[in-house]
């Protein structure tokens, strides 16, 4: 049985990440399309353009030294909204990190137009996982990052009202 067109498209998405095709991953990708990563590391942001997502996908194989790893689990798919479940693993400044998280996918005339992030790990409270391991040099205070992962929450809490 053939699933969803928009299940088939995010699963080509996680299939050209691990096979590293920047070609086919751009082919699924609006040329406008936003990717929202929360957190306070370099990762962190709002990604906006074809470009920047792939930018974005670069440096998170450069700051792990290739060794992230998307691992899916499941896609469900309705006409214009995408869930991706997976476990997200990889290596960063000596520390190995496995971390669940949920991609919500908006898609447009079959293409990915923009994605929220939702790593477990900073819905469950301030835990180490790649988007908030602080960066080499990084002078934060402890409220620095409290305030931080209270902003990260409230981003995560805006996100699940916009799908509700």
């Amino acid at each position: 049985m053939m699933g969803h067109p928009n299940e088939e498209l995010v699963s080509r998405g996680y299939d050209a990440f691990a096979k590293g095709d920047i070609d086919a991953l751009r082919s699924l990708l609006d040329p406008d399309v936003v990717w929202h990563q929360p957190g306070r590391s370099v990762l962190a942001g709002d990604h906006r353009g074809a470009d920047a997502v792939l930018g974005f996908f670069a440096t998170t194989m450069q700051l792990t030294a290739g060794s992230f790893r998307a691992e899916p689990h499941d896609v469900i798919a309705g006409d214009q909204h995408v869930v991706g479940l997976h476990l997200a693993r990889g290596e960063r400044q000596g520390r190995t990190f496995a971390d669940r998280q949920v991609l919500v996918v908006h898609v447009r005339d079959g293409k990915i137009a923009e994605v929220w992030d939702i790593p477990v790990t900073v819905a469950r409270g301030p835990k180490a996982c790649l988007t908030n391991l602080s960066l080499p040099g990084s002078r934060e205070s402890g409220s620095t990052r409290r305030a931080s992962h209270v902003r990260d929450l409230d981003r995560i809490r805006l996100t699940s009202r916009v799908f509700t």
